[in-house]
């Protein structure tokens, strides 16, 4: 019957008209593709975590007097000094509009660095 049914409508897949075999073989070739798409997944994602980890074991550091400085330890006691004046400076600039507005922004990017810490 599938054979007659080849013969008399060669066309039948691109009107949705396919049969059991032929559905069959485009399920085959859907589980290959969920397959390949997990594989890819499952590579992509130990890549990511081995760069992931690179970036965490390197430190960007600088020559200073002739020592090596992180600039992670600079940037640590600089958002400390800035956030423990947070609440004095906010008072002060409270006045003028356009110093409050930049002030907020740089509070905002304290509490980003400090989730971003954490």
């Amino acid at each position: 019957m599938e054979d007659f049914r080849k013969a008399l409508w060669p066309n039948a897949n691109q009107f949705g008209l396919a049969t059991q075999a032929d559905n069959s073989k485009d399920e085959d070739d859907v589980n290959e593709a969920e397959k390949q798409f997990k594989d890819f997944q499952t590579a992509m994602k130990t890549r990511l975590e081995a760069d992931v980890l690179k970036l965490k074991k390197h430190k960007l550091s600088i020559p200073w007097r002739g020592e090596k400085v992180e600039l992670e330890d600079i940037a640590k006691k600089f958002v400390g000094v800035v956030a423990s004046a947070q609440g004095f400076v906010g008072q002060a600039l409270s006045t003028n509009p356009q110093a409050a507005l930049a002030w907020a922004g740089v509070c905002f990017g304290l509490q980003v660095r400090r989730q971003y810490s954490n």
